[in-house]
C-alpha cells in the first residue's frame, strides 16, 4: 500500500503519516492548530471517512504528547514569582494543589482543540500546559460556599465573589481567584491528556426515538492523576468589607478557612463539564495558608 502522508511539516519536523504520527513537544497549541486546519480541509472536501480517522488518531496521539518534569519546573517557578508578588501586596494567600481523581473537562468553550474536536480545553499557549481559569475556580467555590457557610458568612457572598455573572453591576472584590496550572502527573504513564468520546443521540430538530442517529464526538479530556497548583489571594481590604456587612470582627484567616472548606466540597461534587457522570472529581492534596501582616 502506498505510504501517503496526510498533511505536511511543522517546525521542520515530520508530524503525521498514515501509519505513524509523530507529535512535537515544542508547543501543543501550535501543533493542534496546524492539524485543525488539515481536519477542516478534509471536512470541506467531504472526505468524511478520512476526517474521522485523522480526528481519532490525533486524539490518540495527544495522550502520548508529553509529561515533562522540566516543563513543570518552569511552571512552578512562574507560580512562585506570582506568589512573591502577592506577598508584596500584603495579601493572605491560599496556596493550594488539586489532584484529580477522575477525568476532567475544563474550558469547553476555549480555543485550544475546539476547532479540531468541537469541544475545547483551557490550555496556556505560552507555558504549554492545561490550566483551570480563575473564573471557573471562583464559580465552583461560590457554589460550595452557599452549601457550607454559616448564616453570617453567607451574607458575605457578594463581598467575596462579587455580583452574580451577568449582573448589571460589576465590581472588583477583595478576593482574587487566580488561574491554576498543571504542575505534576501522578498517573501510571505520566499522561496529561486522554482521548474521549461522547455520543449525542438527539438533535434540536429530531426527538423521535425511532429516527435518532447516534453521532460519536471524539474529543480530548484531562487525565486523572494530574495535579494543578494555584492561588486564592485575600487583600487587606477584605477585613473592612466583612466588618461593614456583618458588624463582626471576622479575621481574614476565618474567611480563608471557609473558602478552603468550600473548595474541598467542590472536589467531591466535581469541577468543569460532565460532573453528573463522574468527571472533575479532585482532592485538595496540599494547602498552605500564608497570612499577610495586616490580616
Amino acid at each position: 500500500m502506498k505510504d501517503e502522508r496526510i498533511g505536511g511539516r511543522l517546525g521542520g519536523g515530520r508530524i503525521i503519516e498514515r501509519e505513524r504520527i509523530t507529535c512535537t513537544e515544542h508547543n501543543l497549541w501550535t501543533w493542534i492548530a496546524h492539524w485543525s486546519s488539515e481536519l477542516w480541509k478534509l471536512k470541506v472536501q467531504g472526505a468524511e471517512e478520512k476526517y474521522n480517522v485523522l480526528k481519532r488518531r490525533l486524539a490518540e496521539k495527544l495522550l502520548k504528547a508529553y509529561s515533562s518534569m522540566q516543563l513543570f519546573k518552569i511552571v512552578n517557578n512562574y507560580l512562585d514569582k506570582v506568589l512573591q508578588a502577592l506577598k508584596v501586596l500584603d495579601c493572605t494567600v491560599i496556596d493550594v494543589k488539586l489532584e484529580f481523581k477522575s477525568r476532567a473537562i475544563v474550558g469547553v468553550g476555549a480555543t485550544f482543540a475546539r476547532s479540531a474536536f468541537e469541544i475545547g480545553l483551557a490550555f496556556d499557549p505560552l507555558l504549554n500546559v492545561p490550566y483551570i481559569p480563575g473564573s471557573s475556580i471562583k464559580g465552583a467555590i461560590r457554589h460550595g460556599w452557599r452549601v457550607i457557610a454559616a448564616d453570617d458568612l453567607k451574607r458575605l457572598e457578594e463581598v467575596v465573589f462579587g455580583p452574580e455573572p451577568g449582573h448589571e453591576r460589576s465590581v472588583a472584590t477583595s478576593v482574587l481567584f487566580l488561574d491554576f496550572y498543571l504542575v505534576n502527573t501522578k498517573n501510571e504513564y505520566g499522561r496529561v491528556l486522554l482521548p474521549d468520546v461522547v455520543t449525542p443521540h438527539y438533535t434540536e430538530d429530531e426527538l423521535d426515538e425511532s429516527k435518532v442517529r447516534p453521532n460519536p464526538v471524539v474529543y480530548v479530556s484531562l487525565a486523572d492523576g494530574i495535579v494543578f497548583r494555584g492561588f486564592i489571594a485575600l487583600t487587606p481590604f477584605l477585613k473592612l468589607e466583612v466588618k461593614r456587612v456583618t458588624g463582626k470582627d471576622y479575621s481574614i484567616q476565618d474567611i480563608a478557612k471557609e473558602i478552603i472548606k468550600a473548595l474541598m466540597l467542590v472536589g467531591k461534587l466535581g469541577l468543569g463539564a460532565r460532573t453528573s457522570v463522574g468527571y472533575g472529581k479532585f482532592e485538595v492534596s496540599e494547602v498552605k495558608l500564608l497570612v499577610g501582616d495586616m490580616a
